[in-house]
């Protein structure tokens, strides 16, 4: 789990939120463990469409990448 100090959490609340992992995040004052942060369990469903625009496909990601002439191949059939 990871550890932060206050005053850092203080001066930067935003940015350990987003990193948060689901172990959650002590807050420390001067090395003193003073609180605990959980992310919040979401249902599945608002996972849907989460990573929409974050994600760039430069092929298909349903194929193999292995080009299939299936005219040829009804053709002259492998052994």
């Amino acid at each position: 789990m990871k550890t932060i100090d206050a005053a850092k959490f203080e001066a930067q609340c935003l940015a350990p939120l987003d990193d948060t992992g689901p172990d959650g995040l002590v807050i420390t004052n001067r090395g003193q463990p003073i609180a605990r942060l959980h992310p919040i369990e979401r249902p599945h469903a608002e996972l849907i469409g989460g990573l929409r625009d974050k994600l760039e496909f430069r092929d298909d990601p349903v194929s193999t990448g292995v080009r299939w002439d299936t005219v040829a191949e009804l053709r002259h059939p492998r052994p």
